[in-house]
């Protein structure tokens, strides 16, 4: 297997055996939830029929004279490039997915064109590409046909802002709620009803065309409403719910002005001010969305990788739903993985016993307070390090998908033996470092910070602790 992590060789040059084996755990995971994987695994075309999972469609033009393809997202080059190998470029007719800045790569598309926009906040070509998008759809009819290729990002790579507001008054709004830690289903809330586009809106209102969209999702609980805020999915948010969200994090009177009014007056009824489409809404009656990926099926992949590989090992999944705050998650986790390896009881994880390893995914959040380099995932690093100390029985990373972990280049960071005692020799503070939200600088100076590069797809993070037993 092609080693992904390109510092692998400083990460495992400490004497923690556990270290190398998450790594190999990882880069297994990371290329099951690659778009070429799960498109390759989902896509099949015989004989002039396109089988999307269970879904038959005839791709001759009795059925359908137009192929249309539109997405958004961090593995959209990928999947343009796989969707175009599947079908055969030259059935497309037109095409444009935005993806971000610095993916597009070595990937080759004929015809369906890629336009580079912002994340983690949207710029002018997210806007651009919300509106050809949008357009091209409009102009669809019952005899066409529109692909749909949406993933993790999309919500900042792909807008259309709502009437009244603007692109920078939508970035304010979503760098004050990403600064107080709001979490992404809470995020987008406020996004859709700021956006002509989200929960929903992409659909053209008196839609008659066939509608299928693959979805690779980067949510907790793969919640196909919050995926990229579900431009092509009914939307069970409201106007109270995000005029809620900002009330509740105490942002709600220093929002944009505009921002405020749009809310403030969508939730009391005002009818220039229409709610996102619900279910049943029939604009939705020609429209699939398909999920062909998420956090779950890497998860499960390293969990059969181990299980071959390590088969006197307990192996265990916990799950795909950790979210929280990355500092304290990162602590409480450790603590029990403590529990574990001193054969304490643990409320939370029952018949667990070390030696083992331990597998799980989720997206944690960051409430910042600091101008510091980190992320989520070397926030809940930091957390861990500073319960474990040097514990040398326990092993534990917190790795992205895509490949970078907030503000740095980095994907995520090791906890170790190796790491903490580097960092002691470096006179390096974790304590300090968090307090800054530096949790990106602590770990590269000491030796634990995992690099990969963007990885061209994203389904949120995953965590690994391997755990041995105190004797």
């Amino acid at each position: 297997m092609k080693c992904i992590v390109k510092n692998r060789k400083e990460l495992c040059a400490g004497s923690d055996y556990g270290t190398g084996l998450i790594l190999d755990c990882f880069e297994h995971m990371l290329v099951k939830v690659m778009p070429e994987s799960m498109m390759r695994s989902n896509l099949r075309l015989n004989g002039g029929i396109l089988t999307i999972r269970s879904k038959n469609i005839r791709l001759d033009l009795d059925s359908y004279e137009r192929i249309c393809v539109y997405g958004t997202g961090k593995a959209g080059a990928q999947m343009s490039m796989m969707l175009e190998g599947v079908i055969g470029a030259k059935r497309i007719s037109e095409g444009y997915v935005t993806v971000p800045k610095g993916s597009i790569g070595a990937v080759k598309v004929e015809r369906i064109k890629l336009i580079e926009a912002g994340h983690p906040v949207p710029d002018k070509n997210s806007v651009k590409g919300g509106v050809i998008i949008q357009q091209m759809l409009k102009k669809l009819g019952p005899r066409d046909l529109a692909i749909g290729l949406i993933s993790g990002g999309g919500s900042a790579q792909l807008e259309v802002p709502a009437p009244g507001i603007s692109l920078e008054q939508i970035i304010k709004t979503t760098q004050m709620l990403l600064a107080v830690g709001a979490n992404i289903n809470e995020i987008n809330c406020v996004r859709k009803h700021l956006s002509q586009i989200k929960g929903g809106g992409l659909v053209p209102e008196e839609n008659n065309t066939t509608m299928i969209t693959l979805a690779i999702s980067d949510v907790v609980g793969s919640d196909l409403g919050s995926l990229a805020s579900g431009p092509t999915y009914p939307d069970w948010t409201t106007y109270a719910g995000a005029y809620g969200v900002l009330k509740g994090y105490n942002i709600l009177y220093t929002v944009p002005e505009a921002v405020f009014t749009r809310l403030k007056k969508g939730m009391n009824g005002n009818p220039y001010f229409e709610e996102t489409p619900k279910p049943g809404d029939y604009r939705f009656e020609k429209v699939k969305n398909v999920l062909i990926g998420d956090n779950r099926l890497g998860c499960e992949s390293g969990i059969k990788y181990l299980r071959k590989n390590y088969p006197r090992m307990n192996i265990h999944y916990l799950g795909s739903d950790v979210t929280g705050d990355a500092r304290t998650v990162g602590r409480e986790l450790a603590a029990r993985f403590l529990d574990i390896s001193e054969g304490r009881p643990n409320a939370h994880l029952r018949g667990i016993t070390a030696p083992c390893m331990l597998i799980w995914g989720g997206e944690t959040t960051v409430n910042i307070k600091g101008n510091g380099y980190g992320g989520r995932n070397q926030e809940e690093a930091g957390g861990t390090m500073e319960v474990l100390k040097g514990n040398k029985y326990i092993t534990v990373g917190y790795l992205s998908t895509d490949g970078r972990d907030g503000r740095s280049e980095a994907t995520g960071a090791i906890a170790s033996k190796s790491v903490y005692l580097k960092a002691l020799r470096k006179g390096l503070d974790i304590d300090k470092a968090l307090s800054n939200n530096d949790s990106n600088t602590f770990f590269k100076n000491a030796g634990g910070a995992v690099v990969t590069g963007l990885t061209g797809t994203n389904t949120n993070d995953w965590g690994f602790a391997y755990i041995l037993r105190v004797s």
